[in-house]
């Protein structure tokens, strides 16, 4: 198989790389990040470090937990704290609060993720072994073709 470090490092790069677009294409509200480099240049690079570490971890800790855990709850864990962690951090980063559609727009999405765990849940098979005699029958009682068999 594959070493899981080159699909890890595959999409911690495609972040990085569409993370820098998104900041010198304007789309976003922010300074772009050079500007912030020659401002206090320490600061930043502590930054980076600490989104570089948290963003390995993450991405390692996603890795194993999708091998751990069904798809239907590693799923419904994921989308409840990507969505929480965001909000939060968007109230405590950028001092905005989520309007009342964008609280909608995710409460909607955690209950089609619920919905869909449950549905998945509901719907799987049982794995339920047959009951097994936990006496011998005795030969008198039982069927007449197993009864011949001794």
């Amino acid at each position: 198989g594959v070493n899981q470090v080159v699909p890890l490092s595959s999409v911690f790069t495609f972040q990085t790389f569409c993370l820098w677009i998104l900041s010198f294409s304007g789309l976003a509200n922010d300074p772009p990040p050079l500007k912030s480099f020659g401002a206090a240049p320490l600061a930043c690079l502590g930054v980076c470090i600490v989104a570089l570490l948290a963003n390995g971890i993450s991405t390692v800790m996603m890795s194993l937990g999708g091998t751990w855990c069904p798809a239907a709850a590693s799923s419904t864990i994921f989308t409840s704290v990507g969505m929480t962690v965001s909000y939060i951090f968007q109230v405590m980063l950028q001092g905005k609060t989520p309007d009342i559609m964008s609280i909608c727009g995710a409460l909607l999405m955690f209950a089609a993720v619920v919905v869909m765990a449950f549905a998945r849940w509901y719907y799987e098979p049982m794995d339920v072994a047959p009951e097994e005699p936990t006496m011998p029958v005795p030969a008198s009682e039982r069927p007449k073709e197993e009864a011949t068999e001794e």
